[in-house]
């Protein structure tokens, strides 16, 4: 298996590479005004470790695996930038939150939660 996970905190990037049995643990500063760069210098740090090129890692892994932290709590904490949202009219009651198929008692759980939305000013319907 070659596989890559990186996730994006606050504060770290963080890189984990499996690549043919080896274990790969790699650590970077987050760079907040470019997000690329923080992500590219763990895998750097990943890849020098593996004795490997960049364009080795790439051209031969499996899956890449990439999430971001800091993007959940930017989410969770309403500190994100200001985004819209377009919609076809007629279909705004299937937008407001994915909702994962699972049981009654997890639809539940799930359907008490606030869903991160744009408020109603930021949201434009067309007509197809």
């Amino acid at each position: 298996m070659r596989r890559v996970s990186v996730d994006i905190g606050g504060t770290f990037t963080d890189c984990f590479v499996v690549w043919d049995g080896k274990y790969i643990e790699a650590k970077a500063l987050t760079t907040h005004h470019n997000l690329a760069l923080g992500f590219n210098e763990a895998l750097s740090k990943a890849y020098h470790v593996l004795g490997l090129e960049l364009e080795e890692i790439l051209s031969q892994v499996d899956s890449v695996r990439y999430a971001t932290t800091l993007g959940t709590n930017a989410l969770i904490e309403h500190k994100g930038p200001k985004i819209g949202m377009l919609v076809t009219a007629g279909y705004e009651a299937t937008v407001p939150c994915p909702v994962p198929a699972a049981t009654a008692k997890a639809w539940t759980t799930w359907a008490s939660r606030t869903c991160p939305m744009p408020s109603a000013r930021f949201r434009w319907y067309w007509r197809t």
